[in-house]
């Protein structure tokens, strides 16, 4: 049986939002997160509580200075990883198809 997202959650989960929770696992806080992706820290907190509530569950734990992944968070990740693989995988090969090199 496949089970499915409601639409918002589905929608909050898109490319930019990963690289968002990426960005906050390699620097440990959203501050230094939204500076990589430049957003302002404000955007990239809005961004991960939306998420959160669309999905229903806490990705993190936050605190003054930092960021720690929930089991949840975490599993997210591991799938964010994937995913985004998948996805400059994809554009490469279109990229070499649309230059005839495929």
């Amino acid at each position: 049986m496949t089970r499915h997202l409601p639409t918002s959650a589905r929608a909050h989960l898109n490319p930019q939002n990963l690289r968002v929770l990426l960005a906050i696992e390699e620097h440990g806080s959203l501050s230094r997160a939204a500076r990589q992706v430049n957003l302002v820290p404000s955007a990239v907190s809005r961004r991960v509580t939306e998420l959160e509530q669309s999905l229903g569950t806490q990705l993190l734990r936050r605190s003054a200075h930092s960021a720690e992944f929930t089991a949840a968070g975490r599993t997210v990740l591991s799938r964010a990883r994937a995913i985004l693989g998948e996805m400059d995988a994809l554009a490469v090969d279109l990229a070499a198809l649309s230059a005839g090199t495929r």
